[in-house]
């Protein structure tokens, strides 16, 4: 059996009126959000050659003029501790200064220590081997020395030995000859032939003498190549010796420790001040989220401004060559009452490359995938109270309505 269920009039009243409701509220968010930009003329009884004023659109963040650093740890690292007064905002840091201690921090340093201990044994073993390797220098120096003198002393007794043999040779050759001048029968033969026996002996011990002279100066020069090639020995097996002891590289791996342990440290990339602790003792640290994020000391503050793609060249257009500054009405949809004033100076402000947003819309029916251009306006609000409310805000999502002059018209 079928139930027939009848509609209250008061609920379907309701429903009416809810639809009436939400579908303006859409409506008026769709104008808003993607109606095309105002455009205001000059108004009646203005030239008709001049131009009107655009406002261009764009999202941006609020941010002091020398950033906001986000400070990241090493992925897989651990958080042992905050260093002084890391973890608290509004606590100033230096350039350099360490921030956090990290579970990696003591293995790097014993790392560091290893690595700087390897390097003084080897540089004390090198010393040893260098003591060695000099000793043996010297001692084959000494070697080489000691048989010079001894071969420079052999070649001394040679000459000598050879000068007496050819002073006894001269002497031989004197008496043959004077025997033989004497008258026949003064002299008996067997004398001459004694004589010329002695003349033979002296100039055969003469040639000896020369051989062996000659022989005396060869081993000379032999002994001074030999002494060469020790020498050059000496050094190589020294040379040797010192390079099997590798104390440039234990130097460089020394070196390299000490570096990486410096790049695990987590130190302030900029004096300033801490904004924003996102990571509390224990945790580990990722490539995504990081430990903290600090803001530079700078008072003055900027809005990097996502301009839309297609309004980037009437924004340049209206930068060109002495003209004057654009006018910023910077705005919040999400801190009521904040209306900031600010101006985009020049269209070096205005970066070159088209990218995709990082600034999301706040509306949910919004695109969330855009291509902008990002451009830096300088605050120039004056006013303290909305300055420091401002300044309490970094990172704050606006909304910057960029005023830009349209070109006049022909007339």
């Amino acid at each position: 059996m079928l139930r027939t269920i009848a509609t209250r009039p008061g609920r379907a009243v309701l429903s009416a009126v809810l639809g009436v409701v939400a579908g303006a509220v859409l409506g008026a968010a769709g104008v808003y959000f993607y109606g095309p930009r105002k455009t205001v003329d000059d108004g009646p009884g203005t030239d008709s050659s001049s131009g009107g004023t655009a406002f261009v659109q764009g999202l941006g963040r609020l941010e002091p003029a020398d950033g906001l650093v986000p400070v990241f740890g090493s992925p897989g690292d651990r958080i042992v501790r905050f260093l002084g007064d890391a973890d608290k905002v509004d606590a100033e840091v230096g350039l350099g200064q360490r921030l956090v201690e990290m579970a990696g921090d003591d293995l790097r340093a014993q790392e560091r220590m290893i690595a700087w201990q390897q390097l003084d044994d080897a540089k004390e073993q090198r010393r040893k081997v260098e003591q060695v390797a000099e000793a043996k220098r010297k001692e084959a120096d000494q070697e080489i020395a000691n048989l010079r003198r001894s071969q420079m002393a052999e070649l001394d007794g040679q000459k000598s030995r050879l000068a007496v043999a050819e002073r006894q040779v001269a002497f031989a050759r004197t008496q043959v000859e004077r025997f033989r001048s004497l008258t026949a029968g003064s002299v008996s033969g067997s004398d001459l032939r004694q004589k010329e026996l002695e003349l033979s002996k002296a100039e055969a011990d003469l040639e000896a003498g020369r051989a062996a002279f000659r022989a005396a100066e060869k081993a000379f020069e032999d002994g001074k190549e030999l002494a060469k090639v020790k020498g050059e020995a000496a050094r190589a097996e020294k040379e040797r010796a010192i390079a099997a002891v590798p104390v440039e590289v234990a130097e460089k791996t020394a070196k390299a420790a000490e570096l990486k342990e410096q790049l695990g440290w987590i130190v302030a990339p900029i004096t300033g001040r801490v904004v924003r602790v996102q990571a509390v003792a224990g945790e580990t640290t990722t490539q995504v989220k990081p430990i903290l994020q600090l803001a530079g000391l700078a008072e003055q503050l900027v809005v990097r401004v996502e301009i839309p793609e297609g309004e980037v060249a009437k924004v340049r257009a209206a930068l060109g060559k002495d003209k004057p500054p654009l006018p910023v009405k910077i705005t919040s949809r999400t801190v009521k009452g904040l209306t900031l004033t600010g101006e985009l100076r020049s269209a070096d402000k205005v970066a070159r490359a088209i990218t995709r947003n990082s600034v999301v819309d706040l509306a949910p029916s919004a695109g969330s995938d855009r291509r902008v251009v990002e451009a830096v306006v300088d605050v120039t609000e004056t006013d303290p109270d909305k300055l420091a409310r401002a300044r309490a805000l970094l990172g704050l999502q606006v909304d910057a309505e960029i005023t830009v002059p349209e070109p006049s018209k022909k007339p």
